[in-house]
């Protein structure tokens, strides 16, 4: 069985390998440490954790019926995505009561491990005036331009993650 590991900040650290027999395409079996890298499947729980682990994803949506890709940099907040933009910006207009998709991961290339998390919700513009001035202080950075005042919501309905173990080097 895999452990689930996590530091004291609750950050991601490196999955444990487990010995596995398997079969070289020839039908001869060898015992391997994870030749191939093995997927874990992840919980919601563990899915919000990562995502909250990292301040910047992928948002995907619809512009003229093709799909769009935009980075951004975002908070998790009470189960939602937050998502700061420009006032003027085309990401705002585009998603304003749309379903869209928020992706974040982190891998690391040199041993093949890493993360990936998925949600899909609907966006909502934040309108109410406390709100965003609470957003302002304690939601996502401006990364951008000044007047990254706009705040939008997703509001996650499914969420997918899977953990890419590190696969080694079989032996005979």
């Amino acid at each position: 069985m895999l452990k689930k590991l996590a530091g004291q900040d609750g950050a991601p650290t490196p999955r444990d390998f487990r010995l596995l027999r398997s079969t070289d395409g020839r039908g001869h079996g060898r015992q391997m440490r994870e030749e191939q890298p093995a997927i874990e499947i992840l919980d919601r729980e563990e899915c919000l954790r990562l995502l909250s682990s990292v301040p910047f994803g992928r948002l995907v949506y619809l512009v003229s019926d093709r799909p769009a890709v935009q980075p951004v940099n975002f908070v998790i907040r009470h189960s939602t995505i937050v998502v700061r933009t420009a006032s003027e910006s085309k990401l705002a207009a585009a998603t304003s009561q749309s379903i869209v998709a928020v992706q974040a991961d982190q891998i690391d290339v040199s041993t093949r491990a890493g993360w990936s998390v998925t949600a899909v919700g609907r966006c909502a513009e934040v309108g109410d005036p406390v709100e965003i001035a609470e957003l302002t202080l304690t939601g996502p950075a401006a990364w951008g331009r000044p007047g990254s005042d706009r705040f939008i919501v997703v509001t996650i309905e499914q969420i997918t993650g899977r953990w890419l173990h590190s696969p080694a080097v079989a032996f005979p």
